[in-house]
Order: C-alpha cells, then sequence, then structure tokens
C-alpha cells in the first residue's frame, strides 16, 4: 500500500489490479500470500483483487517480484557472493551438457527431454513425491497451466516448452497444504516468485522445494498463438492440443485436431520461424524489462545447445541441454543421475558455458538498465533489482535503439495480425530462408574462429 499500487479501497467496489501491468510478471506469487484468498487473473492472466473479503494487508504488493527483487540479497544469501556476476550464466559449481536415455521422454519434451527426464527419475527413486510444472488447461488446450505430477505418465503429458504467460507459483496455495517433498520447474520471473514468498512464509521456506529453472528469452501472449491459429484457418474448437515444439528437434508450432490429425503450423523450425517472429510482435513488455535470462536463483538450471558446429548445423541435432548445477543439493542430484544412467551426457567447461549464453549478453544483460533509465525519466513506474548499471558503449545504445524498433508492429492488434499474414506466408518463407542461410554462415565462422573440443553430436 505505501508503494501507491495498491489503492484505498471499499468493499464492494470494482476490481483492483495488483501492481500495474507494466510491472507485473504474471508470476501468480501474489495468490499464495494472500490471507483472504482474494486474488484472482482475468483472461491474460494478470492479478487482480476481489475487494470484498480484502483487508488491506499489502502482502500481494510485499511479495510481487515484478516490482522490486534484490539481486544483491538474494546472491548473498544462496551463494555468499557480495557481487552479482554480470554475465548470464550466474553462480553455478558444475555444468552438464546432456540428454534422456529414453526416447518416448525425448520425443515428448525439449531439448533431449531433460527436464522431464530428471522429474521422473526423481519421482521413480523417491527424491521428490511430486513435481510442479506447466501443463495444458483441460478445458482449454490453449492455456498453459501450472500442474502437479506425481507420475512419469503426468509429467511426460505435461512435457515440453510453453511459450506462453503461465502464472505459475500460484499453485503453491495448494501446495502449502500438500505433505511430500517438491521440484518446482520455472523461468526466471517465476523462481525470483518463489523466493520472495519464501521471505515471507517461513513454512514454505522450510519446505525446501528443489527449484529446476528454464532459461527464457522472453515468452508470449496467448493471442500469439490464437492468431497464428486463425491465419491458418484452424478453427480453435478443433483443438486437443497445441505444441510449441512439435515433432523432430528443434521442433515446430503444431497443432493437433480432433479429427484431422497433427499440423504443423510454419515451415522451418520453431526458433527460425514461428517464436522469432512472434516474440516482436506478442511478448509482454515487462520479458524487455528482466535481466534474468538463465533463472539465476534455482538449484539446478536448464537451457538449450544452440552452438552449431564448422558447416553450420547444431552440434547435436537430436537434441541436448546444458544444465548448470547452481547449489550443493543440485548439482549432488545431477551427479547421482548420470552415475545412475537416468541422463546421458558429460561435463563441460566454463568456454562452452559461456559459448552458450554469449549471443544474448547485451539484450538481457544491457539493454534492459537503457529501458529502466527510460521510464523512470519519463515518470513512469520501473523495477528494482538493485544492480549497479553496466558501462554502456554506444554500440550498445544502437543495439538496444534498433531492437526497440523491431517491436514497432507489436502495440496494435491489426498491425499484428497484418505481420503474421505477411511472416507466415510464402514471401514470409523466402524471408526465413535467407535468413536461416545467414545464421548458418555466421555459426559455421563462429565454430571456425573457436573450435569447440566437445565430442560430435
Amino acid at each position: 500500500m505505501t508503494d501507491g499500487f495498491v489503492p484505498v479501497h471499499e468493499v464492494g467496489g470494482a476490481p483492483l489490479k495488483v501492481v500495474p501491468d507494466a510491472l507485473c510478471t504474471r508470476c501468480g506469487a501474489c495468490d499464495p500470500i494472500c490471507p483472504t484468498n482474494v486474488v484472482r487473473f482475468d483472461e491474460r492472466a494478470f492479478p487482480f483483487i476481489e475487494t470484498e473479503g480484502c483487508i488491506a494487508c499489502g502482502l500481494c504488493v510485499a511479495v510481487c517480484p515484478g516490482v522490486e527483487f534484490d539481486y544483491r540479497k538474494h546472491y548473498l544469501e544462496r551463494f555468499g557472493v557480495d557481487d552479482p556476476p554480470a554475465w548470464l550464466g550466474g553462480v553455478y559449481r558444475t555444468a552438464w551438457l546432456c540428454h534422456s536415455p529414453r526416447e518416448r521422454v525425448r520425443e515428448a519434451g525439449s531439448g533431449g527431454g531433460v527436464v522431464s527426464q530428471i522429474l521422473i527419475s526423481l519421482l521413480e527413486t523417491g527424491e521428490i513425491d511430486a513435481a510442479i510444472t506447466a501443463g495444458a488447461d483441460p478445458a482449454d488446450p490453449l492455456t498453459p497451466t501450472p500442474v502437479i505430477c506425481r507420475t512419469a505418465e503426468e509429467v511426460i503429458a505435461s512435457a515440453g516448452s510453453k511459450y506462453c504467460v503461465v502464472p505459475q507459483a500460484k499453485i503453491l496455495r495448494q501446495v502449502r497444504r500438500l505433505p511430500g517433498r517438491f521440484a518446482f520447474v520455472g523461468v526466471g520471473c517465476q523462481i525470483e516468485g518463489l523466493r520472495r514468498l519464501e521471505g515471507f512464509n517461513k513454512n514454505l521456506a522450510r519446505r525446501e522445494i528443489l527449484t529446476i529453472g528454464l532459461a527464457c528469452h522472453g515468452t508470449l501472449e496467448k493471442e500469439a498463438t490464437t492468431d497464428l491459429l486463425r491465419h491458418r484457418r484452424v478453427p480453435l474448437s478443433s483443438v486437443i492440443r497445441f505444441r510449441y515444439r512439435g515433432g523432430k528437434f528443434p521442433g515446430k508450432f503444431q497443432v493437433e485436431r480432433a479429427e484431422e490429425g497433427t499440423l504443423d503450423l510454419h515451415r522451418f523450425e520453431y526458433k527460425d520461424s514461428a517464436y522469432n517472429y512472434l516474440f516482436r510482435l506478442y511478448t509482454p513488455s515487462r520479458c524487455l524489462d528482466c535481466p534474468d535470462f538463465s533463472a539465476e536463483f534455482t538449484d539446478v538450471s536448464v537451457t538449450d545447445f544452440w552452438v552449431r558446429n564448422d558447416k553450420g548445423d547444431y552440434l547435436y541435432p537430436e537434441g541436448s541441454s546444458l544444465v548448470l548445477c547452481r547449489s550443493e543439493r543440485g548439482e549432488a542430484a545431477m551427479r547421482r543421475l548420470i552415475e545412475g544412467g537416468h541422463l546421458l551426457g558429460f561435463e563441460v567447461g566454463r568456454e562452452d558455458v559461456d559459448r552458450s549464453f554469449r549471443h544474448l549478453h547485451r539484450e538481457k544483460r544491457i539493454a534492459p538498465f537503457l529501458r529502466w533509465q527510460r521510464r523512470r525519466r519519463a515518470g513512469l513506474p520501473a523495477p528494482n533489482y538493485h544492480l549497479d548499471p553496466p558501462t554502456v558503449s554506444l554500440r550498445d545504445r544502437m543495439a538496444e535503439a534498433f531492437q526497440r524498433a523491431t517491436f514497432v508492429f507489436s502495440h496494435r492488434r491489426f498491425t499484428r495480425r497484418m505481420m503474421v499474414a505477411f511472416f507466415f506466408s510464402p514471401l514470409g518463407d523466402l524471408v526465413t530462408f535467407f535468413n536461416v542461410k545467414r545464421k548458418r554462415w555466421v555459426g559455421r565462422r563462429k565454430a571456425r574462429r573457436h573450435p569447440t573440443t566437445l565430442p560430435v553430436g
């Protein structure tokens, strides 16, 4: 309340947003902390308060990681580090490149099925009793929602990337009342929501939930999928499942229909086509303010390994993931899984980890500071991560300005749909074709300039 985000209100008043949309990460952490259970979520997953029953305690604002998340405090508490590292990988003890040995898990999951395999193995060995992941809403297959998985089949059913806003932390209201040991899978903002909740709720902190972080460049609004389906003339009512990375690695946006079967929604792989374009049109502006690409406050972080060989092909075309073990607990669990054959892979060094993250450093560690400064100068609210501003060069400012310009069509629904129609047309496919050629050429140059010692996949 003292921050001014939740105005004084009377019983029976209109619903109120917990915090301004420009600050809200939609992580869901404000729901479990509410003592009177009056936080709800609108059709875009923004939380609001049902004023009847609200006691104006302010906890929903106090716990919000979108308003403030103290990097320094959490780095000191978790890793004993006074100065948070500037690079995207964060602090970690060991790093592994691996994949699942089970074909079914690899096919259902993304990046070699590593996250799904970790959860399945921890369930099978009794190290956890349940896992919190993102599945599909039974009533709406186009809306991802947090689910609790207790069996391998439930993990596989929820497997795969979900490039859509998910208020993952809201399910912790349910978890607080359940016995057993849990694993929580989430992206950086969702993990930050969990950490803030643990700071306010000691019972939740004592649960010692194992956290598995997913690297996140930025998510998408639900309209990204519905507009794409409308462009492809797929009735929304016919959809029984939407897959963001279906088929052969690295995958495509796919839809499974009740009678017509599976349909690829674009020609090229998801990262070169669907996600790359939809990111510029439908990514929430709050995602661009986030400096946490690799989920730095977890026990284990997992990301795809996009390094290419000297021919421009992915070094591991069947899919593998880079796993960063940040805590002693996470490292011990990972070593047991590798030694027990639950995961196939090998340990990698700092140079190869840095190679995987370097291309996004400017976009996630420098551009957000420029955005925060611009918002504050305009008198608008901006998040506070308690980080020292980096040294910013003219080249950095030009890159951020160019990045900002690529979102010019994202502000109107008409222009978004117009660009979807262009990018997912034969002419758009031609643009993508030449972009794929360019990326392969750049990958070849990098591989020849900085050859890797990793075994070829």
